[in-house]
Order: C-alpha cells, then structure tokens, then sequence
C-alpha cells in the first residue's frame, strides 16, 4: 500500500494505542509465571499477534474478549511445533529464543530475512546460549552462563533472561557490567504484578540485582497503559491548536515519557493529567538531545526538529543501525529527500530547519513503521503532499494509525481509496 500525505492542520483528541513493550512482555510473563492472567487494553498489532501464536505451540491459551486477553497456562507446557515463526518481531524473537531454549527441548527459530540478520550470537553468549544462524533458521546450544553480563547490546534477551529465571528459580541474584536499559527495568516494574520484588545496587564496580518471590499469584491482572512511543509523534506534531492524548500516564513505566521533558525544553507547553496528556499550540526552539536510552524517539525528536528554525543536534545514533531498518541511514535519506540541510559527524546528526518543508516527494517507507509515523507528523509544516511508499508498515505495531491521524484532521490519501479526513 501507498499513501499519500496532504498538508493539514493539525490538533484534536485521541485515545494512545496500549504499550507494545508492555503488552509483549505481559503476555509472556503471563505464559510463564501465572495460572491465568487477564490483559486489560492489550495492543493487538502484527508482533504481538505473533507472539501469541508462538507460544500456543507451548499449550498457553488465550482467549479475546471485551478488549482483553486472558491468558491460561497447563500445568505442564505441551509442545506441538518445534519450529517458531517470528515474522518481523525482534522482541518476539530475542525473548522466546531465551524462554525456550531454557525448557531444554530443541527449537528453531525463523523470521524475515531483515529479522535474522539482526540476530547477533553477542547478545545470547553471557546469558548461557550460543546461537547457529544462517539467515534461514536459528538453532541454539546451551553452554555455560557468565558470571558478569554485559548489556551493550539488546535489552530484550536479558529481559527473557530475568523472566526465565523467575520462572525457574524463584529468587536469584544478577551481576551485571554496566547499568540496566531502561526497558529491562520496564520488565522488573512488570514482575511486581506477578508476585517478585527487585532491588538494585552497585557494588565494587558492578550492578547487582536482587529478585525475589514475594508471594505466588495464580490469578493476575493487568492494565496496559498507552504507548509514549507510538504517541510521539503525535505529541511534536501540534502546531495549529492543542492535541489531547488520552491514557497517556503520568506515573508511566515507559522511559520514553522523556519526549515530554523534551518538549517542555523546546518551549512547548505541555499540561498533565493523570491519564491524559494536552500539548498546546507554541513557538518550539530547536533541541539538543541524547537517544542512548531511547533509540525508538529518533523519528519523532526529527520530526520536532524539522518544525523548528534553527539548529538541532541528535547524539548517540549508534541504536539506530540495527533497527528494522537502517534508521540512521533512513533518515539521511528522507533528509535529503526533503531538501532540508543536515549532516552526521560521528554519531551526532545536525539538522538545520526553517520549520518548513516544501515537500512533493516520494518516500519509501523501508518497511519501517516509524518512518510512516514521521512523515505523517510533518503535515502541518509541508507545502505539498508527500507519498510514502509501502505504508502498511504501520500493522507492526499501530494497525489503527492513519484512523487517528484522520481524528486530528490529517489528509491522507490510500492511492486504492481516496482522500481520508
């Protein structure tokens, strides 16, 4: 599918789509770590849907209804496919290759071509696994686990890690080289509802981490809260009246609220709520910000970037290069595409804006959701419309996006359809 993009002033209210990192990692805990579990509000995207569909093949029922999930766990898994299908999901991927591998029967693992040469052995070594990849199937063979992890690479195997050893150990203690991701530490605020409690120190020149059962709880329930993530680009895209986004919290577990202090830093008026967010119609400065801990804010800090006059700095772009696409090299491309002058020095982009883009391009989406979810931020600030290429990349992870871009008044055009508004 193509779409094209028309200006369009933007503002109105929607509701977040629910948390993909939380529903991911709820619906896997709730696999291993309770007899039934009840998902209010759960993102029912491609990803997760293949997450569920993986871990059937385990014997864990799941059952829809009135917006949640219950999940059911047999008192004993019941294997009937050794080999799991991951399509495009890396957190479906990295996770259950861990949780699996840990039953001590033999899995294949397969996904997109994209997704297996993502796949790096580095990120398995310390967590006890060496994987075999040749771009068509995984295998893996359990070796010994490290004493000291390091957690250079992906967070989701050491969240896989900690969940498997909740579900074999009970309480167990981690040592670590360097400081949690933010996502792992998504995962151990997660295990609170399943009955385990965390502490983390640093202690001669190491991070420990202390899990501990508190209690068994057969029965839970949990309420995914919206995505900061998916609504980033909603929230940098006010530029005609106010956006109210609903079920945003204000005590979120997600790291990536941060986008709000950065808002905040660019001069945009932003009002709290306890379950509601209104970003107001301002004059924004240019940012300088860091995406080490929050790679996926990339396209979104652009976007703000690019509704700004003058000059912006994004550091720490390393993250970037092994996402489903080469975002850093996405967004050198889409920058240029949009005639809007920038350059890489190390790993810091800079881009120079006059908080206006001419557009009358097209651009491949490179099968990337959030190359979809930026171009559409930029409709107020466009001249001319932009076609995206491949823009159904949006099922990944925010099927119903172009159904609240319409809600605040974006113009869009499916090139089977006609114009949507």
């Amino acid at each position: 599918m193509n779409t094209i993009i028309y200006p369009s002033q933007l503002s109105g209210t929607i509701v977040s789509a629910p948390s993909k990192s939380i529903t991911q990692r709820a619906l896997i805990m709730a696999s291993f770590l309770s007899t039934k579990t009840i998902i209010n509000n759960p993102l029912v995207s491609l990803d997760t849907t293949t997450t569920i569909e993986e871990l059937k093949k385990i014997g864990i029922k799941f059952t829809f209804k009135n917006n949640k999930i219950i999940v059911e766990r047999p008192n004993e898994f019941k294997i009937s496919d050794y080999t799991i299908e991951c399509n495009a999901s890396a957190t479906t991927l990295r996770m259950l290759l861990v949780l699996f591998s840990n039953l001590n029967e033999d899995f294949v693992f397969t996904g997109t071509k994209k997704l297996l040469q993502r796949i790096k052995d580095i990120d398995f070594l310390a967590l006890g696994l060496r994987i075999n990849n040749d771009y068509n199937f995984i295998t893996v063979k359990k070796q010994t686990e490290e004493s000291l992890i390091d957690i250079t690479h992906t967070s989701q195997s050491i969240s896989a890690f900690i969940i498997s050893k909740c579900f074999h150990n009970g309480s167990f203690t981690l040592y670590f080289k360097n400081e949690l991701d933010p996502y792992i530490i998504m995962t151990l605020k997660l295990l609170n509802q399943f009955g385990f409690s965390y502490e983390l120190l640093y202690i001669d020149e190491k991070y420990q981490l202390n899990v501990k059962r508190i209690k068994k709880i057969n029965k839970v329930k949990i309420n995914v809260e919206g995505d900061y993530t998916l609504s980033s680009n909603f929230l940098v895209a006010s530029t005609f009246d106010e956006i109210e986004i609903k079920n945003l919290m204000y005590d979120s577990i997600q790291y990536d609220k941060i986008i709000t202090d950065t808002l905040i830093a660019a001069g945009i008026k932003v009002t709290f709520y306890p379950d509601f967010i209104i970003v107001h119609k301002s004059d924004s400065k240019p940012i300088n910000v860091d995406i080490s801990k929050c790679p996926d804010l990339a396209f979104a800090y652009v976007s703000l970037a690019l509704r700004t006059n003058g000059k912006s700095t994004i550091t720490n772009l390393q993250r970037l290069i092994d996402k489903e696409s080469n975002r850093l090299k996405s967004i050198d491309e889409i920058l240029s595409i949009l005639n809007v002058e920038h350059s890489i020095i190390d790993d810091t982009l800079i881009i120079n804006s006059t908080g206006f883009i001419e557009g009358g391009v097209t651009i491949d989406s490179f099968d990337d959701h959030r190359v979809i979810f930026m171009i559409t931020s930029i409709a107020s600030i466009i001249n001319k419309e932009i076609k995206i290429l491949n823009s159904d990349a949006i099922n990944k992870s925010y099927p119903n996006f172009f159904d609240d871009f319409a809600k605040v008044g974006g113009k869009f055009k499916h090139e089977d359809i006609g114009i949507q508004e």
